[in-house]
């Protein structure tokens, strides 16, 4: 139940949130400018409040909630999983939930992702950044 209330606050918090600005950066990503850094900041942003919690900061299944899941959160630094696992994949468990592909129903979906392609693009980025580590 505090998960369900975590993430309809942390949704209602994202659509009502004004886009983030700033300017552009050498260390964004290529073709980057105001918009991939605005995109990264809300990926970001769904990272910290939403998956972390899970899958922990470093992407390794061990964040403060999954000692109370089964099955455990997904380790994104297992190599194994990286190959197999297709970014169309990954984009539908993060906008649908685990339960749409199969995986655990825990896993739940953030549906505002599915109109912000720029932050959806950046999380699939990050998790197969840890699978780099």
């Amino acid at each position: 139940m505090k998960r369900l209330l975590l993430l309809a606050t942390t949704m209602m918090t994202l659509a009502l949130a004004p886009a983030c600005g700033g300017k552009s950066d050498s260390g964004g990503k290529a073709g980057g400018g105001k918009a991939a850094n605005a995109a990264q900041k809300r990926a970001d942003k769904v990272w910290f409040e939403n998956c972390q919690t899970c899958h922990g900061p470093e992407g390794k299944g061990d964040g403060a909630a999954a000692r109370n899941l089964n099955p455990k959160p997904r380790s994104f630094g297992d190599a194994a999983w990286q190959k197999k696992v297709t970014d169309a994949q990954i984009k539908r468990v993060i906008v649908k939930g685990g339960e749409s592909i199969g995986l655990s129903k825990s896993m739940p979906p953030t549906p505002t992702l599915a109109t912000d392609k720029g932050a959806l693009e950046a999380l699939v980025a990050k998790i197969r950044g840890y699978g780099k580590k």
